[in-house]
């Protein structure tokens, strides 16, 4: 499948940069980065992602050149600025977005400390690739669902996430704000292999749930459940 050969392409980028940045991902947003730091990247172009350490006026290495590789080519969705704006940007120019979640989570649970930035400061904008207790079952990304009141490029497990159900769909009851059918979507793990899985029951759980927790942050605990 075109897409998880995509999002296989995606993992290989993220681990490169980390192996050339002290073993640390991309910023959580800048992963997408447009080619201007305070460009968002909706609507924009992709070009790579951009190294942390490096200031505007140094040149930048861009992991990740090919711009198909964003984008499934399934995904014909309209992309919106902010929820509750009507006014869709087509076509899409990316498909994929960063589970931050496990990042708040380790944070917030004292399981890690964060990284040094630049002049010295703590930063948790910056997860080491290999952080993860359970890397082969903790999504490095995911497909996110095409017509999400907010698809931004990063995963915070709120009501606005749902994962895409484009891949191999049946037909199936209204389950939410996703739609009427149920499907697959490619998912890359911090081990580097990539997989199809079922959404259905991702986006009938609510963001507070064990099963969306242990989802997106396996082996840590479940700190916001209410």
């Amino acid at each position: 499948m075109v897409c998880l050969n995509h999002v296989r392409q995606l993992a290989l980028a993220n681990y490169y940069y980390s192996s050339d940045h002290r073993g640390l991902l991309p910023h959580y947003d800048r992963w997408l980065w447009t080619g201007v730091a305070s460009e968002a990247v909706i609507g924009g172009t992709l070009w790579g992602m951009r190294a942390p350490s490096q200031a505007d006026a140094r040149p930048r290495k861009n992991y990740a050149k090919n711009e198909e590789i964003y984008k499934c080519p399934a995904d014909a969705g309209l992309r919106k600025t902010l929820p509750g704006v009507s006014e869709p940007i087509l076509p899409p120019v990316f498909s994929y977005t960063r589970n931050v979640y496990v990042m708040d989570v380790m944070r917030d649970s004292k399981k890690w400390g964060g990284e040094t930035g630049i002049g010295g400061a703590t930063t948790y904008d910056y997860l080491p690739f290999e952080k993860p207790p359970v890397p082969a079952r903790t999504p490095l990304f995911f497909e996110e669902y095409e017509h999400s009141p907010m698809n931004d490029g990063f995963v915070l497990n709120n009501e606005y996430d749902f994962l895409t159900e484009r891949h191999n769909r049946v037909s199936a009851p209204a389950i939410g704000n996703p739609g009427q059918t149920v499907g697959k979507a490619s998912v890359p793990y911090h081990d580097l292999h990539a997989s199809t899985i079922i959404t259905k029951q991702f986006n009938r759980s609510s963001s507070t749930s064990d099963y969306r927790h242990f989802f997106l942050a396996p082996g840590l605990p479940n700190i916001y459940k209410k």
